[in-house]
């Protein structure tokens, strides 16, 4: 099942419970994907992409908020629909992998790692912590 037609399903089945906040949370979600085209709208991953970028957006706001409650129960509601994240670990493991096969030695390789580790674990972690590790383990 695509991803969009199980989020719907779940706006609906939420909307039938009486759960108002989290099927309008989904409606809100969905209409962010719909502003994909509509064949980018059947693709996992542009929607996955337009999730983590939903997601991105509700942690500034909870940086900024005092009573962040209502915000991070949105977060939990569309998080549910990403896939699970590497650990900083798991990240390093692969990093290395990458460094290795591509057979990177300075800085100036980084660009060949973050593009193979993209085809290989893309968004399973977060952009700006890979870079900041391959740039520690080119230095």
């Amino acid at each position: 099942m695509k991803l969009i037609d199980q989020i719907k399903r779940d706006r609906i089945t939420y909307k039938r419970q009486k759960s108002v906040t989290e099927g309008d949370i989904l409606t809100t979600l969905l209409s962010e994907v719909q502003r994909l085209e509509k064949v980018d709208q059947e693709n996992d991953d542009k929607v996955i992409g337009v999730i983590n970028k939903y997601v991105k957006g509700l942690n500034e706001m909870i940086l900024l908020t005092e009573d962040s409650s209502d915000l991070e129960n949105e977060k939990h509601v569309v998080s549910v629909y990403l896939p699970k994240q590497l650990t900083e670990a798991q990240l390093r493991t692969h990093i290395d992998y990458c460094i290795v096969e591509v057979k990177a030695e300075t800085v100036r390789d980084m660009g060949k790692v973050m593009k193979l580790l993209k085809e290989r674990e893309g968004g399973l972690y977060d952009g700006k912590v890979a870079s900041t590790i391959v740039k520690e383990r080119l230095a």
